[in-house]
C-alpha cells in the first residue's frame, strides 16, 4: 500500500510539473505574440514623433502646449516599451528579444527550468515572474496604443 501511495505522489508531482510548464509555455507564447504585434507599431510611433516635432515647429501658440504634451507622451511610451523589453530579457535571459520579436525556438522552458534553475520550485517561480511581466506588459501596451491612437487623431485632425 505504501508503494502505491509513493507512486501516486510521484505521478501527481510529475503531472503538476507538466501542467505548470504547459501553463508557462502558453503564457509565454501569448506574451510574445502580443509583443510582436506591438513591435509592428514601432515604425508608426517613430513617424508620429517626427510629425509631432514638425507640428511643434509650425504650431500656433494656442496649439503648442498640447503638441508638446503629445510628444512627451510618445517619448514616454517609447521609453517604457524599451525598458520593458530590457527587463524581460534580464528576467528571462534564455530568450532572445529583438525588434523583430522573440526567437521562440530558443525559449524552451523545460530546458530552462530543469537545467538552469533546478526543477519544480523554479517552474512555479518562473511562472510567477512571467505572470508579473505579462501584467506589466498589458499596462504598458494599453498606454502605448492609447498614445499612438491619440497622436493619430490629433495630428490627422490638424491636417
Amino acid at each position: 500500500m505504501k508503494k502505491y501511495a509513493i507512486l501516486t505522489a510521484l505521478v501527481m508531482g510529475l503531472y503538476a510539473c507538466v501542467t505548470r510548464e504547459s501553463e508557462f509555455d502558453k503564457l509565454m507564447a501569448e506574451t510574445m505574440e502580443i509583443h510582436d504585434i506591438d513591435m509592428k507599431r514601432l515604425p508608426e510611433l517613430m513617424i508620429l514623433k517626427s510629425k509631432t516635432k514638425t507640428a511643434i515647429a509650425n504650431a500656433e501658440p494656442a496649439e503648442l502646449m498640447e503638441l508638446k504634451q503629445l510628444l512627451d507622451d510618445l517619448e514616454r511610451v517609447d521609453r517604457e516599451m524599451m525598458q520593458w523589453m530590457r527587463n524581460f530579457s534580464r528576467v528571462f535571459p534564455d530568450g532572445a528579444m529583438s525588434h523583430e520579436g522573440m526567437d521562440h525556438s530558443r525559449m524552451d522552458h523545460s530546458e530552462m527550468s530543469h537545467s538552469n534553475h533546478g526543477g519544480h520550485s523554479s517552474i512555479r517561480s518562473d511562472l510567477a515572474k512571467l505572470k508579473e511581466e505579462r501584467r506589466k506588459m498589458d499596462l504598458m501596451r494599453e498606454q502605448f496604443n492609447k498614445s499612438l491612437d491619440k497622436a493619430q487623431s490629433l495630428l490627422n485632425a490638424g491636417s
